[in-house]
């Protein structure tokens, strides 16, 4: 993958205004990681599946590495950082960068409305392996030119409550992404999916 393309990436990122979201009493702060890896000739972005749990909202979902924040964490990074090492077994400190973040968002269904998720982009800079804990069933490397490719992804509109939203939802293979990290996704792709669009 071309390191000059990265670091446009990195230098976008830096410059982007990210729109953060009004918190209150209630507002639980959460932040996922999205982790991209290089290699000679494409870029791959890490998922996870969360395990079936009927007593999980997003039970059974393909996720983004990450969780909400805990009292010693010292900020929202941190918190993702923490929670990619717990997850998958990944140490950004010593295995990657961090190289910014994304706009604030939350789940769609109100009774999440209280979450305020802030996604955070990091890249792997060595070989790793993947160690997942019991919050993950199963993980999976996509190539990010796949999910550029408009035909891999459909929008439906889902009523929740009583508003409408759009859907993005991604396919590979049996994986489908959709919901609040098919969201950030796609927003990732329209920002950015030009620097990297190497095919």
């Amino acid at each position: 993958m071309n390191e000059i393309l990265l670091e446009e990436l990195k230098e976008r990122l830096n410059k982007k205004n990210t729109s953060r979201l009004e918190t209150d009493e209630r507002s639980v702060l959460a932040s996922v990681m999205l982790l991209l890896k290089p290699d000679s000739e494409r870029l791959d972005m890490l998922f996870i599946k969360r395990p079936d749990n009927p007593g999980d909202r997003f039970s059974g979902q393909m996720a983004f590495p990450g969780g909400k924040m805990h009292v010693d964490d010292a900020d929202l990074l941190e918190t993702a950082i923490r929670e990619t090492r717990e997850e998958v077994g990944i140490d950004l400190m010593k295995y990657g960068t961090v190289i910014g973040k994304l706009d604030d968002t939350r789940p769609s269904t109100r009774s999440a409305d209280y979450i305020i998720v802030t996604p955070y982009v990091s890249i792997i800079t060595h070989d790793v392996n993947i160690i997942t804990n019991e919050e993950v069933d199963e993980y999976i490397w996509i190539p990010l030119y796949h999910l550029m490719d408009e035909s891999n992804m459909r929008v439906r509109v889902k009523k929740i409550d009583d508003r409408y939203v759009n859907d993005y939802v991604f396919g590979f293979g049996k994986y489908i992404i959709w919901g609040m990290t098919g969201r950030v996704l796609k927003k990732f792709i329209d920002e950015f999916g030009n620097v990297l669009n190497t095919g």
